[in-house]
């Protein structure tokens, strides 16, 4: 699913193909121009209860579940901002 407010499209990554991933970061790398391409990535699933065994494995399921989420929430408070500047800067124009 595509939605877009002005320059910033918001595409999440499950929906793009590898061909359209490899595409976007390959971009990533380099300068470009608007519209800027936002990917977000779903939230992250805690672990079943039978995906973990409790036998303090490293990295224990858990310890990947709560990395992942907190990359989660630091994109989504990245995103935020970003949608905010983008509007106050549509807004100012």
């Amino acid at each position: 699913m595509l939605t877009g407010r002005g320059a910033i499209v918001i595409v999440k990554w499950s929906e793009l193909n590898e061909n359209h991933q490899k595409l976007l970061i390959d971009m990533s790398q380099e300068s470009t121009a608007q519209p800027v391409t936002v990917v977000i990535r779903e939230k992250p699933t805690p672990p079943a209860d039978y995906e973990c065994c409790e036998s303090a494995c490293s990295p224990c399921v858990w310890d990947t579940y709560y990395e992942e989420l907190n990359i989660w929430n630091a994109e989504q408070k990245a995103l935020k901002e970003a949608v905010k500047m983008a509007t106050e800067t549509e807004q100012s124009e």
